[in-house]
């Protein structure tokens, strides 16, 4: 996922599926100076650091 797409979601009103290594999760933060985000995997509550490029919008 480009940085541009995970910060329209991440303003987003609505909910938008994002997957990370095949596990839903919920974008809670973004760095712009590391292309990462800060998720939530929503079926385990873990929080975690990722790269950008590596979410998927389903």
């Amino acid at each position: 996922m480009l940085m541009k797409r995970a910060q329209e979601i991440f303003n987003s009103k609505g909910v938008l599926d994002v997957k990370y290594n095949n596990n839903d999760v919920w974008i809670n933060e973004l760095n712009f100076d590391k292309k990462t985000a800060m998720v939530k995997n929503l079926n385990n509550n873990r929080i975690m650091e990722v790269e950008v490029s590596k979410l998927i919008e389903t």
